[in-house]
């Protein structure tokens, strides 16, 4: 069962964009072969959406294990080759689910790195950092 408090509305014409724990968002509807699927929907705007919209996983035909396991073996320098024989996948596969992980990742660390709004570098404690020696 999905938390609902670990949500919030995607929809980014709703003033309740991105704020968790305001009981706005409810469960619509548990759907797929073994009911493992959740639709969520926001009572303030009434657009529904999914859990997983926004991430990584969002239109994942895998389980997220197996996703798991292509990040965890692919950081660890397994090719797709090697990833997808391991895994009993096809080597495209493989190379669209990292593609698609890559880049959202790419796009959150941009968001979070632009969003730190810094103005003013020491680089005088940088450097007795870089300096030091053991």
């Amino acid at each position: 069962m999905v938390e609902l408090s670990d949500h919030a509305c995607s929809n980014p014409s709703c003033p309740l964009v991105g704020r968790y724990n305001h009981g706005n968002i409810a469960l619509r509807a548990v759907y797929g072969k073994e009911k493992q699927h959740s639709l969520l929907y926001c009572k303030h705007c009434k657009v529904t959406f999914a859990p997983s919209r926004n991430t990584p996983l969002y239109k994942a035909h895998l389980p997220m294990q197996t996703l798991r396991d292509i990040m965890s073996l692919s950081s660890q320098g397994v090719g797709v080759r090697g990833i997808a024989e391991h895994l009993k996948l096809s080597p495209k596969a493989v190379n669209q689910n990292i593609i698609k992980i890559g880049e959202h990742c790419a796009e959150h660390l941009a968001n979070t790195i632009l969003s730190l709004d810094l103005v003013e570098v020491q680089l005088d404690e940088f450097w007795s950092f870089v300096k030091k020696t053991p």
